[in-house]
């Protein structure tokens, strides 16, 4: 795929996101370990690096190679919910935008996918690149989807997808800073990922597949070879892509392993001289006790015909035991067959016994479950208690209130009809004048029937009638004046009586309308005082509840950790064992494929010794690295198949030509220890093997003590720092002590079992992941409830408190209320 180079304008990453001086296959950028790469094997543990992959399509852009389809991206950084972005184009891709609009995140989204830690994406720690704002305040997680495919580029505009060849990797973060690897939503490990990329061309291992912000100016302004205080200079750089950096390591070690072999062959040498001058000298020894072994033949001949005598005598005497025998043989018998028949008995009365016990089992758990089941009903009996107590206190205050209302209820009730008294006298003056002004007309009216006859009659009375009708006039007029004042002052008084009533019905139905606020909020503040308690309940149990499986979670954390750390030593230890040697891996794979037979394995494998012993036996013991097999033939056998392999030579130990016999208890100088004795060996057939290595070498804990030793007595002797003093005094040290000829526990002859051991714990860690899955969906729901009954806790208790203020200030206006009532009564 083509180069991706970022933006120039994003000034916002850090020139040290990508250190040009710490690119190199370590891969220090990176979350996790790249997979295993297969080398070439040059001697023992050894091995050749495989060179680096080469860029490809450097100079004819056609043919098959990868690109990027699409990116999807999840609750990542600035990125919130999901975002698909592409499909992107075959050959140039850019990306605008102004400063902040997100544009370093895609390339940051791309560096998650691909392993980088945490501080190359500009954050202190992996769970930070999780989306946060104010519309998504609470994501739990973030997920990137790279989309790949193969195209088979013809050099034209279109796009030619090969079948097949799409895939998806991704990565996904939680908010506890734990993530994993996908591949086609498979969850997979980052080594897994490094090998898929490797394969299509993106070697994460030597990181030439993308180019950021600033690195080319890093390799310009490179010094020309590294110096101690540098990590890598031009030099270093130009070799590691080369590939020539690789072979740095295997020569260090060869130089190490030829300096090794000539001090061994300079001890071999030492000791063979030696040898030979003790055989010289062991000469005149050698003759007399060959003439010792002579005589003490002979004795042992003559003894043997005396033994062969006895042994006859004996033949006589045993053939007169043998009817004693018979007879006790038949006595045997009949002891047996009682002994059977109480057999028996006794099985009869175990199947009872076993019985009566799983009876008395099962009666003791229901005695133990009513037990538990009166416990909680004693709970539940003292809960009741102290609630319908509580309950009994608030309703009696309750009552209390409700007479107390009541009394001023009735005090308010009486105003209304002192009101009416005065209206009722207003009403009874109206009618008192309107009857007057009536009885004023009627007079008038029978006064001028009267005049109307006079008239008729006597002229001369007219005036009279006149001067009579005129005063009368006066007087109705008079009267009239009267009247319209006693009814304005009437009209007055009515007015002020209704609106007195008005105001009243007004301070009545206000004096109401807040007594049936009061009563509702009272109502509320029980009904909220009642559900208050049983939500904090709730609530305590959530949090209970919460706390348990945060605990078991952290448990489970720990548990997958400890079991992921023993699943890595299996692994590791998986590992050594199957690349420490190519030769006994390709021995053991024939032995398991049935074409070798008689192989238990290396020599150091086989055995195993406490840590504080390493240095020593590793030193002391150069054969470790000899194979055991059972017989000669079948080390002949597994020459030839080195041979044929055309795999190095190898040295075998066969355990039936071996004739060496060594002491179980035996007292050394200042009571060091043999090092045949500290070995721990699980098959007794291969004890001879180390008896061979090892010998009568002992142990002492410094040189000192070793010369001491020495000096009393001709022994082999090691330090637990790595001196080694030979029998014939030559001693050797001083370098570099040898350690790892045998481990702490002994290595089996194959990796069937530690697999099988490694599969069931990644079945249990798999298992654990989801319980610890389970359990966090749990999390979630009590959270939430969690959350739900405080937001709801907290409104209760400010409805409850807003309610009780306004219980109080509903008080202070009932109160106004009645003094205004008080006053329209006035």
């Amino acid at each position: 795929m083509p180069r991706i180079r970022k933006n120039q304008d994003s000034s916002l990453i850090d020139d040290n996101r990508l250190s040009i001086g710490k690119r190199n296959s370590i891969g220090n950028d990176f979350e996790e370990q790249f997979h295993e790469e297969c080398g070439t094997q040059i001697i023992d543990d050894i091995y050749m690096p495989p060179p680096p992959l080469q860029p490809q399509n450097l100079d004819d852009q056609t043919g098959e190679r990868l690109i990027i389809e699409t990116i999807g991206i999840t609750n990542f950084k600035s990125f919130g919910g999901y975002s698909l972005l592409g499909p992107f184009y075959k050959s140039f891709n850019s990306i605008v935008g102004p400063n902040g609009s997100g544009k370093s995140n895609v390339i940051d989204s791309m560096l998650f996918v691909f392993g980088y830690r945490a501080q190359k994406l500009r954050c202190t720690k992996i769970s930070s690149i999780i989306h946060n704002s104010e519309l998504l305040p609470d994501c739990q997680f973030a997920q990137v989807d790279v989309n790949f495919a193969m195209i088979d580029d013809k050099g034209d505009e279109n796009v030619h997808i090969i079948d097949g060849t799409r895939f998806t990797v991704s990565r996904v973060v939680s908010k506890d800073n734990s993530s994993h690897y996908m591949i086609d939503n498979r969850k997979v490990l980052f080594k897994d990922v490094s090998k898929k990329l490797q394969e299509v061309g993106i070697d994460l291992r030597y990181n030439r597949f993308l180019i950021l912000q600033g690195e080319v100016e890093q390799i310009s302004l490179m010094k020309p070879k590294a110096d101690p205080n540098s990590d890598i200079g031009m030099l270093e750089y130009l070799e590691d892509i080369i590939g020539t950096s690789r072979y740095k390591e295997p020569i260090d070690k060869l130089a190490v392993k030829y300096n090794e072999f000539n001090e061994q062959r300079t001890q071999y040498v030492l000791r063979a001289n030696f040898a030979q001058k003790e055989m010289k000298s062991s000469e005149k020894a050698k003759n007399e006790a060959i003439q010792a072994l002579v005589l003490e033949n002979k004795i042992k001949i003559e003894k043997a015909k005396i033994v062969q005598y006895h042994r006859y005598n004996l033949a006589k005497k045993m053939q007169k035991h043998e009817e004693e025998y018979a007879i006790f043989e038949r006595k045997i018998k009949d002891l047996n067959d009682e002994e059977e028949t109480i057999g028996l008995e006794k099985a009869t009365l175990d199947e009872e016994e076993k019985a009566k016990t799983v009876q008395f089992a099962e009666i003791k758990k229901d005695a133990e479950k009513l037990r538990i089941k009166f416990q909680e009903c004693n709970k539940n009996d003292l809960y009741f208690n102290q609630r319908r107590k509580s309950t009994k206190d608030k309703l009696k205050k309750l009552k209390n209130k409700i007479v107390e209302d009541q009394k001023k209820l009735d005090e308010w009730s009486d105003m209304p009809s002192q009101n009416d008294e005065l209206i009722e006298k207003l009403e009874q003056s109206k009618t008192e004048m309107e009857s007057e002004i009536k009885q004023i007309e009627v007079k008038m009216n029978e006064e001028t029937a009267i005049a109307q006859k006079a008239c008729s009659d006597l002229i001369q009375q007219r005036d009279q009638l006149n001067l009579e009708s005129i005063q009368f006039k006066d007087m109705q007029s008079s009267k009239l004046d009267q009247m319209n004042e006693a009814y304005n002052q009437y009209m007055v008084y009515k007015q002020q009586a209704d609106s007195t009533k008005d105001k009243y019905e007004q301070h009545q139905n206000r004096f109401q309308q807040i007594q049936d606020e009061t009563n509702e909020k009272n109502r509320m503040v029980e009904k909220y005082e009642q559900e208050i308690p049983v939500d904090q309940s709730k609530l305590k149990k959530f949090q209970q509840k919460f706390q348990t499986l945060e605990q078991k979670r952290i448990d489970l954390t720990e548990m997958i950790n400890h079991k992921a750390t023993e699943l890595l030593d299996i692994r590791q230890s998986v590992k050594k064992v199957q690349s420490r040697d190519a030769i006994r891996n390709a021995l053991m794979d024939a032995k398991h494929k049935g074409s070798l037979e008689g192989i238990y394995g290396r020599l150091g494998d086989l055995g195993a010794i406490d840590k504080k012993y390493d240095v020593a036996v590793s030193t002391a013991c150069g054969r470790l690295k000899n194979f055991v097999v059972d017989t000669i033939d079948n080390a002949q056998k597994c020459v030839e198949f080195l041979k044929q392999n055309q795999l190095p030579p190898a040295t075998f130990i066969a355990l039936d030509k071996l004739r060496v016999r060594w002491e179980e208890s035996v007292s050394y100088p200042e009571r060091v220890s043999r090092l045949f004795d500290l070995v721990r060996i699980n098959d007794e057939q291969i004890r001879p093997a180390f008896y061979y290595a090892l010998g009568e070498t002992l142990v002492a804990q410094d040189i000192d003590q070793a010369r001491r030793i020495t000096r009393q007595n001709r022994y082999r002797v090691v330090t637990l720092s790595g001196d080694l003093i030979e029998m014939d005094g030559a001693m050797t040290g001083g370098g570099r002590p040898k350690s790892g000829g045998m481990g702490q526990s002994i290595t089996e002859t194959g990796s069937e079992e530690s697999e099988e051991k490694a599969v069931i714990l990644e079945n249990e860690i798999e298992s654990l992941k989801a319980e610890r899955q389970n359990i966090d969906n749990e999390i979630d729901n009590i959270r939430n409830n969690i959350t739900h009954l405080e937001r709801d806790l907290k409104f209760m208790e400010e409805k409850v408190n807003s309610f009780q203020l306004d219980i109080k200030e509903s008080a202070n206006r009932l109160k106004l209320v009645q003094e205004n009532i008080e006053t329209a009564k006035d």
